[in-house]
């Protein structure tokens, strides 16, 4: 099962289209994640200072989410904030545009195949580890020597 936009506003308090953020009335709110980009336009000149303060409870925060219902399987999103512009509209007259995209900070994807792995691996293995690495004596292995 993937990740879903109502299941991310659930568990980022993302606003939804109508609502209020700060005191500032949210137009529209919208999550893609085809290209995880997300946006928020609020209604009339906003600073960015103040649209950041009302986003802040959403914005820059890791939040676990659970891909199915029992919640075995989590992954973790950060919505990051890139740019906070005010423009003219027509016909309302001006509406400020806070945009971002997703970040998934603890998904890592296996870089190499397992042969590339393998061959890069036979490359670390050295003949003489003395050269490179100091070596230890020690009595036990937890002793209080050992761990210092």
């Amino acid at each position: 099962m993937s990740l879903n936009p109502s299941t991310l506003r659930k568990f980022t308090h993302f606003p939804k289209s109508g609502s209020v953020l700060g005191a500032f009335d949210v137009k529209e709110a919208t999550i893609n994640l085809e290209n995880n980009t997300w946006f928020v336009m609020f209604d009339g000149d906003v600073k960015r200072k103040q649209a950041r303060e009302a986003m802040k409870h959403f914005v820059g925060k890791p939040k676990h989410i659970p891909l199915n219902q029992k919640g075995s399987s989590l992954v973790c999103v950060e919505l990051v904030c890139s740019e906070v512009t005010s423009v003219r509209s027509n016909p309302n007259g001006r509406v400020t545009i806070a945009k971002g995209h997703l970040m998934f900070p603890t998904v890592r994807h296996n870089p190499t195949a397992a042969i590339d792995f393998k061959h890069e691996m036979r490359d670390m293995i050295t003949d003489n580890p003395e050269k490179s690495f100091k070596k230890y004596s020690y009595s036990r292995l937890n002793d209080k020597d050992f761990l210092d």
